[in-house]
């Protein structure tokens, strides 16, 4: 065999390839065309239902008109008019459609092998869920897979629990930073009754990665039952602890948060100062000897949060950058000017 040939051979393989990628690209094409075209009357017929029992018709039209409809795409057209309707409406809707023989179906894959079956039933609890549903979200909450346990955590605000809590709250410190955020902005609808738990969760003996997590998730509930267990937190050992407290007090207008982010302006972790410093600014605290002192730090991104608390304090703040301008320390001298130099849409985007 000659190089032509081999080569010959190799590219009539990679044709072959290609006109199997494309005749593969067109079949599938076709069949999504199809599938939709087939679905097209279900789904206008399921529009219509809706419509007429917003305006006092019965939802039993809406059940029928999901039962002409494949499992998942009844699941997807749920969700769809859940983000849509009232919270009065969801309820009914939900009731009506938890004992549908294709919700029970997609519920009884919650404990399957496979991810994507236990997101389902996760993404159905969340609109459907009921407290006979208890032992599976608990199950999910644990599941390794973070898609899973979202959706499992949105599943709380129509199943709630102290148990169900508590394992969500075991869990939230092992996810993800930004998952842990989505399940932060999830479970402030569920907030009521999750404040007590959270509550002993900060006053107990959590290891030092749950705390930071805790007092995190504290912050974005802001309930002002949590800001003791919080400030009690201002002398933790762990950093990362201080840093989140700094950052948590922020959010807890109240003289004692005051009294605490003072004290973590002269944390010995530069990270716990910038945090508190920036803190005290949102309080608009009158702190500014404190934020004068920050601007001698040895840290650049003290100096950075110092200068731009001083400038947010009103003309006292103005005068005190004003001086350092011109003063000795070449460290607050740079910040001052840098700051003082910044237009105001800068200012606005640094003091969010």
């Amino acid at each position: 065999m000659t190089s032509l040939d081999f080569l010959i051979i190799v590219a009539g393989v990679q044709a072959g390839f290609l006109i199997a990628l494309i005749v593969l690209i067109v079949l599938t094409r076709w069949f999504w065309i199809r599938k939709r075209a087939r679905m097209a009357g279900p789904r206008d017929g399921l529009r219509r239902a809706v419509q007429k029992w917003l305006g006092g018709g019965p939802v039993t039209a809406v059940v029928a008109q999901l039962r002409r409809l494949p499992a998942g795409m009844a699941l997807d057209m749920v969700l769809h008019y859940a983000e849509q309707l009232k919270p009065d409406a969801v309820s009914a809707l939900a009731t009506a459609v938890a004992n549908q023989p294709w919700a029970r179906g997609i519920i009884a894959r919650g404990r399957s092998r496979h991810w994507w079956q236990r997101l389902e039933a996760g993404r159905l609890l969340a609109v459907a869920g009921q407290p006979r549903h208890a032992p599976l979200l608990l199950h999910l909450l644990s599941d390794p897979h973070p898609a899973v346990v979202l959706a499992a955590i949105g599943a709380l605000e129509r199943v709630q629990s102290a148990a169900l809590f508590a394992a969500v709250l075991e869990q939230l410190p092992h996810l993800a930073s930004t998952v842990q955020a989505y399940a932060a902005a999830t479970l402030q609808r569920a907030r009521t009754n999750l404040t007590p738990v959270l509550a002993k969760y900060l006053s107990g003996r959590a290891t030092r990665q749950s705390l930071a997590a805790y007092v995190d998730l504290a912050a974005r509930l802001t309930a002002p039952e949590l800001r003791v267990p919080i400030t009690e937190l201002a002398t933790h050992t762990d950093m990362e602890a201080r840093a989140a407290v700094a950052r948590a007090l922020g959010r807890y207008p109240h003289e004692d948060s005051i009294t605490a982010l003072s004290d973590l302006a002269t944390d010995r972790a530069w990270q716990v100062r910038a945090l508190a410093i920036q803190s005290l600014a949102r309080l608009q605290a009158a702190a500014v000897p404190i934020f004068q002192q920050g601007l001698r730090d040895a840290s650049w991104w003290v100096r950075l949060r110092a200068a731009l608390a001083l400038i947010a304090s009103g003309p006292d703040g103005r005068n005190a950058l004003l001086s350092a301008e011109v003063g000795a320390d070449a460290f607050a001298r740079d910040m001052a000017r840098l700051v003082l130099g910044l237009p105001e849409a800068a200012l606005a985007e640094y003091q969010r």
